[in-house]
């Protein structure tokens, strides 16, 4: 499955469907999503709940169900949809 969506994310019809209608589309791999998720996850709980009003509420359910909830003792710094996001407010 992972390799058909890859497939077409290179098909030249679907890339100028995509570009008619004034969309974005890149491949991430399962495996780099998942990482992400469990990255994002894995912080501490201020962490989660600023990246809950970034993100909206669903996302990080979304995200949570891939990754891990448990907090951790870390920082996270990153771009989130063009805010910056880290541990220190």
């Amino acid at each position: 499955m992972r390799e058909a969506f890859q497939k077409t994310l290179n098909d030249p019809a679907f890339l100028e469907e995509v570009k008619s209608k004034k969309l974005d589309a890149e491949y991430t791999s399962g495996e780099e999503t998942e990482a992400l998720a469990k990255e994002i996850m894995s912080q501490r709980p201020e962490i989660i709940e600023r990246l809950k009003k970034v993100l909206g509420d669903q996302r990080v359910r979304i995200a949570q169900s891939a990754g891990q909830s448990s907090a951790a003792q870390g920082k996270f710094a990153g771009i989130l949809y063009g805010k910056r996001v880290d541990s220190e407010g």
